[in-house]
């Protein structure tokens, strides 16, 4: 009873004999079509469209006559089917968060002994890393491409992703300064061992992890976790320079340094952070001022009296 589609009987059709009904479904278009060979051999065809794909489904015969009376009978000559049989199909971040949408293809329509096929989706900000192996969802995943083995679910196939992490890093340096007054440098500039700031963003929250490290530069991260895979990077808010003491100069004495917290004697530990720059400072030396001193010697004056043979022949005088 489709609209626009109803046919009539031949009421020759009533004599008693059989007549071909055929009803044929297609799984894999979703087509229902009902055929009737009428006793002038005129074959009448209805057709529709099954909304429910998947759905388990039944043929049941039946017939009335209402308050008349009359002999019905049905001879079934053949029934074919093939048992309908289905996967399902997920992409999951390692929280078991439904990430997207998609749907299995059936070439040779979802039946057992079928196949099936799935496919890796592009998904933005996120990396896929496996297949499912029960870790996530306590279920493994089929594989990705396989075969209907059984009627009904077969199970699921599981794609797993995790967050496309994305790594900068920069290096801030610390440089001190030594020099007169004038600014002329009195001693060679003392450098720091560099401190490298690792800044790791998840780009689906937008959250950032830093790191700090003075013996490595590595940007590899764990895939599935997102953490620097080099041991040498260590979790922080934050990374101190050593404090320096001031190097002894002869003939000079610090009279000034800029450096944040410092005294005349020591720059003082400096904190870097993630909005860090490179650090100079300079330490100011003075001249000392010259040292007079004061001494006395006494000189004595000697004379000797002797002859051309030098022998005394009067006494010394001093």
């Amino acid at each position: 009873d489709i609209t626009g589609k109803s046919q009539p009987l031949n009421k020759a059709d009533i004599d008693g004999k059989f007549h071909n009904f055929v009803v044929n479904y297609d799984g894999a278009a979703r087509t229902l079509t009902v055929s009737y060979t009428q006793a002038s051999g005129k074959v009448l065809t209805w057709t529709t469209t099954v909304d429910s794909s998947y759905q388990a489904m039944a043929m049941v015969i039946s017939a009335s006559t209402g308050e008349a009376t009359n002999r019905q009978r049905f001879k079934l000559t053949s029934f074919d089917f093939q048992e309908a049989a289905t996967v399902n199909v997920k992409y999951v971040d390692t929280t078991e968060h439904q990430l997207a949408q998609e749907t299995v293809n059936y070439p040779d329509g979802a039946y057992v002994n079928g196949q099936y096929t799935t496919k890796q989706l592009i998904i933005p900000n996120y990396r896929f890393i496996k297949m499912d192996d029960g870790s996530v969802t306590g279920t493994k995943s089929l594989d990705a491409n396989g075969t209907l083995i059984q009627a009904g679910d077969n199970g699921t196939v599981i794609y797993v992703y995790v967050p496309e992490y994305m790594a900068v890093i920069k290096t801030v340096n610390e440089t001190i300064n030594y020099v007169d007054e004038h600014g002329h440098a009195l001693n060679t500039s003392y450098t720091a061992n560099p401190i490298h700031i690792l800044t790791v963003t998840n780009p689906v929250d937008g959250t950032t992890t830093t790191y700090y490290s003075t013996t490595t530069t590595s940007m590899e991260l764990d895939a599935t976790t997102g953490k620097p895979v080099d041991s040498g990077w260590v979790l922080g808010n934050s990374q101190d320079f050593d404090a320096v003491t001031n190097p002894q100069i002869k003939g000079y004495t610090v009279t000034s340094t800029y450096a944040p917290n410092s005294d005349l004697q020591h720059v003082a530990a400096q904190t870097v952070t993630g909005d860090s720059s490179d650090l100079k400072f300079t330490v100011v030396y003075t001249k000392n001022a010259p040292t007079v001193t004061t001494e006395s010697k006494t000189v004595n004056e000697t004379v000797s009296y002797v002859d051309q043979h030098g022998h005394v022949v009067a006494k010394q005088h001093t």
